[in-house]
């Protein structure tokens, strides 16, 4: 794939949703370190707020998604391969 000039500097969609993705697992972490640092006893096992979790998933589905659009089109996996000593496919 090669990039037109105009974009030579951009970053592509896949680098920014992963960016992004990046960006909000580590406001995720922050904000549930700021949640323990307030809870009165942080003994009791409170669970961090259901923003904070949102969030989190939110940003992994975005990281895993773009990492995932990135690496383009995946080979498809034969237990029959040649690297296995099969040789061709069977028919099953």
């Amino acid at each position: 794939m090669k990039s037109s000039p105009k974009l030579a500097g951009l970053l592509s969609t896949a680098e920014l949703l992963t960016w992004s993705g990046v960006t909000l697992v580590l406001h995720s972490a922050y904000s549930c370190l700021h949640f323990r640092e307030i809870i009165p006893d942080p003994l009791t096992g409170t669970a961090p707020p259901h923003d904070v979790i949102v969030e989190a998933l939110l940003g992994f589905f975005l990281v895993l998604f773009s990492r995932l659009s990135a690496a383009g089109e995946f080979l498809p996996v034969c237990p029959s391969s040649s690297w296995i000593g099969g040789g061709g496919r069977s028919n099953l």
